[in-house]
């Protein structure tokens, strides 16, 4: 494809060659064309937008008239370079790479391969083919639609023209004298570079005729756009009476006078302001003279001074200064067009011993200007003064005087284009290698990820500059920084000189660091004055929010941190560790329970270095009780929800509850008392009433034939709540009339929503299709395992529902009846003996099936569990883990690792084993961490255990539970044993 658009190019080229070959009065053989001269100039604005869209600019000063063919040439390929009077050129590509041409629906389409096609806008007759040089220096150019015909090639003369190149000054015009031994009947400039002016006019006819070309430069206004050009072409074509076409050419540049100072000191000056200027050379005291020549004064300033203008202060200011004709300037006499240009080489080096007779300074920065003289010399024109900057880097950092809160240094930061700064006390250094193994760490390593760790960055130099540490650090930002007493702190900065270079190229001698120490602080004789003040309406029963006022004109700063209790040998130290105390905001702390006693300590020093160490106590508020007596107006269930509507609370803010099914839930007042103050771990809060919720407080849904429990408050606007109300209430199962119904058939097919689940169908009548997702597989969370299977075997088993399965391997989802999202009760039963047996009941029907299931391969069912291996349990133990868990092990005999370990979830707040079933489908067990016989032992992958908590605060346990070798049956009572 790469192939076609280049050629493309190079075809679109070419018609705009033959077609401009038209609009020029040079001598060509046209009888072929003569009839398609009219359609072809037609055409010119649709090839302008293409070539505009190819991007090539000398095709556009073909299209535009500004410049014609002058010449050719062909390589040992047979490719044709045509060159054009602009200096551009334009290949043709040879035949071996011709590309190929057709029509199709009129539109013009080009091959490279004869396979790909590219259509192309530019009609057929515009388009070339081929370009021949002919023995008599023609080029004759074959068009796509076969047409022929040979074009003329202009002539690159040598004018006797003053110069070929000249230099204008912005605004101004000069005039370049030329003559021409032929007569000429027409005249057109063909090109000029962006913001220019040319013409030519005629002065006298003497045998052929005398020109002057009047060319101007931009104006400054114009230059100061952006859009005028600096330098360029211009292009006279001529048709002479012989029937000659001929053209000229003319460089132009503006005429600047420009310094350029690089890194070694070296200074390169470019002078191009051409005045005039006479007198004496200062070494030879010859004369000699100048027209048209500029002279200037070379200055040099250290460039802390420079204030960025160029006046006559800064020239009478400098460190040394001279005249430009000082530097080698030419005694030959002035040639028109020639020593328009002069560049001079030298070096502040140089300049320091030859004329200021001293050292260069190592490390000063400075300005090196120019200033042009007009008049002869005589005027300093400061308006057209040029510089550029010569920068060393300089950084040094003294340290002037030394506080208990900050460190006054002497900062010199010149030479660089910015300068990265961060500080480290001594005592964040424990972790690392000294300060230089921060550097690396903590900054440097950074760098790999173009991510910089500084707290600044300053982009301006300072020359003797006294400021502070923390001024330094906050430079130009919002102060944040602190220096704490008695502290060693570095302070690292960073110079870039090249913002080019890549952060990774620097290495740990590019950074400079410097030591400073605080001073320490001592105890005040007299307590510093303050207060705090318990802020009533940001406290809380669960919170306490205090203000610390002082005046800022006597303490300089303070620190605070909270306790428990009060504390004794409360030391500085460990209160500069705390928080900083903000006047505008208060200290707060949580609490856990109203009435919570808190003690807040108090650091203050005074702006001469001495410091108060205070204590306050201070009480989270009671809860209130509000006056309203509130009551469950309405308690229903629908569709999954509860809703709750309570009476006596119409002007409550909101509520928070508990609510849980009343088997597991925890009713004891210890556990319910929180609601008065805050959400209770598992509780909720509702913000209407009546409210409506899907969710127990375990995240359980709200399931028919339960009986739930209830405990709530009201909260009002004022804080105040009311007692907590409860109430156990049941969801009724609906009355739903169940159709037995055995399946006549069943299907399998992949689920492309659930890339790890099958589809399985059930034909429950002649219109009636259930469908049940299945993960098929077992194991553990493997996606490799699972996720790629398709089409596999149902695990036989009890397979319960995606809520409820927790960490087991299998389960359904997804249930449908005629494509009608349904409900499936409880579990279903999936057997396999040959053919497979399905019980389950979905919506209201009660379903079985018995035979094959059409699209799932045959299983491949590992032994499981065997015969059932009759044990003796010893003993049993329950640890607990956490809020959340416990451990269970039951001991076959004495031996430690000859025991069973079931890990129990119990999802309550106190992680006590409750009176229920626990099931390995029922988020009972974490089968990642049960096992037999120690770590070594077989791995559970079933268990089935029923508890029961008796009333004497035993236990009993009756269940199995199995591994890929055996079943254990479990049944044991009593007491656990001692940890």
């Amino acid at each position: 494809m790469r192939k076609i658009f280049a050629n493309l190019k190079s075809v679109v080229a070419l018609a705009v060659v033959a077609a401009m070959t038209l609009s020029v009065s040079c001598m060509y053989d046209d009888t072929a064309l003569t009839k398609r001269v009219d359609k072809v100039e037609k055409d010119l604005a649709a090839l302008t937008e293409r070539v505009n869209a190819l991007d090539n600019a000398s095709l556009e000063d073909l299209l535009a008239g500004n410049a014609v063919i002058t010449g050719y040439a062909k390589d040992e390929a047979g490719n044709v370079t045509l060159t054009l009077s602009n200096g551009e050129t334009v290949t043709v590509l040879a035949g071996s790479d011709a590309l190929q041409y057709r029509v199709v629906d009129g539109v013009l389409e080009i091959s490279a391969d004869g396979n790909a096609w590219v259509a192309v806008t530019t009609p057929a007759e515009c388009v070339v083919k081929s370009a021949v040089v002919n023995e008599d220096g023609s080029v004759t150019i074959v068009l796509a639609d076969g047409t022929e015909f040979t074009v003329g090639v202009a002539e690159l003369v040598e004018f006797e023209a003053t110069r070929s190149q000249v230099y204008v000054k912005a605004g101004e015009t000069k005039a370049i004298p030329f003559a021409i031994n032929d007569a000429v009947e027409d005249i057109n400039v063909m090109n000029q570079p962006l913001g220019w002016k040319a013409s030519v006019e005629s002065t006298r006819a003497v045998g052929g005729m005398d020109f002057v070309l009047n060319v101007t430069a931009p104006s400054k206004e114009f230059l100061a756009t952006g859009f005028a050009e600096k330098e360029g072409e211009i292009a006279i074509h001529f048709n002479t009476a012989s029937g000659a076409c001929k053209v000229m050419n003319v460089t132009v540049n503006l005429a600047e006078l420009s310094i350029a100072v690089d890194k070694a000191g070296n200074i390169t000056i470019e002078n191009s302001v051409l005045d005039y200027y006479e007198g004496y050379d200062n070494l030879t005291w010859e004369p000699y003279e100048y027209e048209n020549f500029v002279t200037w004064y070379i200055g040099v300033l250290p460039i802390q001074y420079f204030n960025g203008a160029i006046t006559e202060d800064v020239m009478y200011d400098s460190v040394l200064g001279t005249y430009g004709w000082m530097f080698g300037v030419d005694e030959k006499p002035y040639v028109e067009g020639e020593y328009e240009l002069q560049v001079v080489e030298t070096s502040l080096q140089w300049m320091f011993e030859n004329i200021n007779y001293e050292e260069m300074n190592t490390t000063e920065s400075y300005v090196v200007y120019l200033i042009p003289f007009a008049d002869g010399g005589m005027t300093p024109v400061f308006e057209d003064a040029v510089y550029a900057s010569f920068k060393q880097l300089n950084v040094v950092v003294e340290e002037v005087e030394a506080y208990y809160n900050d460190v006054l240094l002497n900062v010199t930061f010149a030479g660089a284009e910015k300068y990265h700064v961060t500080a480290v006390a001594e005592s964040d250094l424990e972790w690392y290698d000294g300060v230089e193994g921060y550097i690396q760490e903590n900054i440097m390593m950074y760098f790999a990820y173009d991510y910089i760790q500084f707290a600044n960055t300053i982009e301006e130099d300072f020359y003797g500059k006294e400021i502070s540490l923390r001024g330094l650090i906050d430079y130009g930002t919002e102060p944040w920084y602190s220096v704490l007493p008695n502290e060693t702190y570095y302070l690292i900065v960073l110079p870039i000189e090249d913002s080019s270079v890549a952060y990774t190229d620097y290495v740990l001698e590019d950074f400079r660091y410097y030591s400073f120490e605080s001073l320490d602080i001592e105890e005040a004789a007299e307590p510093i004055e303050h207060t705090a003040t318990f802020v009533e309406e940001d406290s809380s029963a669960l919170g306490i929010s205090v203000q610390v006022s002082y005046d800022p004109e006597v303490v300089d700063y303070a620190y605070y941190k909270w306790y428990s209790e009060e504390q004794i040998g409360l030391t500085k130290e460990e209160l500069l560790m705390g928080s900083e105390v903000n006047l505008d905001y208060p200290a707060y702390e949580s609490c856990s329970a109203p009435g919570q006693q808190k003690v807040l300590a108090v650091l203050l020093v005074n702006k001469n270095g001495e410091y108060t160490i205070a204590q306050h106590t201070f009480q989270s508020k009671e809860v209130v009780y509000s006056d309203a007596v509130i009551s469950f107006e309405s308690v229903t269930f629908e569709d999954g929800y509860i809703n709750v509507t309570i009476a006596g609370a119409e002007n409550a803010e909101y509520f928070r509850y508990y609510v849980n099914a009343v088997d597991v839930a925890n009713t004891s007042e210890e556990f319910l008392a929180p609601l008065a103050y805050k959400t209770i771990s598992g509780g909720k809060t509702a913000y209407s009433n009546p409210f409506s919720q899907a969710y127990t407080s375990n995240w359980s849904q709200f399931a028919e034939g339960n009986t739930y429990f209830i405990a709530l408050v009201a909260v009002f606007m004022d804080g105040s709540v009311t007692e907590p109300i409860t109430g156990e209430f049941t969801y009724e199962a609906a009355v739903v009339e169940t159709v037995d119904v055995v399946a006549t058939s069943a299907s399998a097919r992949f689920d492309s929503n659930n890339s790890y689940a099958t589809v399985v169908d059930f034909q429950l009548a002649e219109d009636v299709v259930a469908s049940v997702a299945f993960r098929t597989g077992e194991g553990a969370w493997d996606p490799d395992y699972y996720f790629t299977r398709g089409l596999d075997y149902i695990v036989p088993g009890q397979w319960t529902t995606w809520a409820e399965r927790g960490d087991s391997s299998v389960w359904y989802t997804n249930a449908y009846i005629n494509g009608v999202y349904a409900t499936i009760n409880g579990t279903i039963e999936v057997a396999y003996d040959e053919v497979y047996s399905f019980a389950f009941s979905i919506d209201n029907y009660n379903v079985t099936y018995t035979g094959a299931v059409e699209g799932l391969v045959a299983p491949v069912i590992e032994e499981e569990g065997g015969e059932a291996e009759e044990i003796s349990i010893n003993r049993f133990q329950i640890i607990p883990y956490g809020m959340m868990e416990v451990e269970v092990h039951f001991y076959l005999d004495e031996g430690a690792q000859n025991k069973i370990v079931l890990d129990f979830r119990i999802e309550e707040a106190d992680a006590k084993l409750k009176t229920r079933n626990y099931s390995w489908n029922e988020n009972g067990f974490e089968q990642q961490y049960s096992y037999i016989n120690g770590t070594s032992g077989e791995f559970i992958n079933d268990a089935s255990i029923d508890v029961v908590v008796n009333e004497d605060g035993t236990y009993s346990f009756e269940g199995y539970v199995k591994s890929t070798a055996k079943t254990y049956p479990i049944s044991i009572s009593g007491t656990p044993a001692a940890q």
